[in-house]
């Protein structure tokens, strides 16, 4: 999974899904606001999801079923212009790899638990640290 943040607070996420034995890409969009705590040095991350959309991730071919299945049973549950996900995080740790967030929200029915986030920097792309994502470590989830 990638995690893409732009400096205007855009945000991406994208990973791949096995639907009907293809491979088939996941791509959520939204945006992160960030707002300070008083006596807190990191603050909180608000993260609103708003944008969902499945696609061919590779010159595969004949993922047109997977592609409707996911349309047909993923769609309605998944975050749009009409039905926003948002949650709200605090860094429990933060240095120059790696970020540690845990979900502050109330949480979504049918969850008994925050969500716990472990994230690693990618390197920076053509020599620009700023446009440098994050990852979800699969090491640790």
């Amino acid at each position: 999974m990638d995690i893409k943040v732009e400096q205007s607070g855009a945000i991406v996420i994208e990973t791949d899904l096995l639907v009907l034995g293809c491979d088939t890409g996941l791509r959520v969009s939204g945006s992160l606001q960030h707002g300070m705590v008083p006596g807190d040095d990191t603050g909180l991350l608000r993260a609103t999801l708003d944008g969902t959309e499945f696609f061919e991730p590779s010159d595969e071919f004949g993922i047109t079923k997977a592609l409707n299945k996911c349309e047909a049973d993923l769609r309605p549950i998944m975050p749009s212009k009409e039905a926003k996900r948002v949650a709200t995080f605090k860094a429990l740790f933060l240095d120059e790899a790696m970020m540690l967030l845990r979900e502050t929200s109330k949480l979504p029915e049918g969850r008994d638990e925050p969500l716990t986030l472990v994230l690693k920097r990618l390197p920076p792309e053509d020599g620009d640290d700023l446009k440098a994502g994050m990852e979800v470590d699969d090491d640790y989830t």
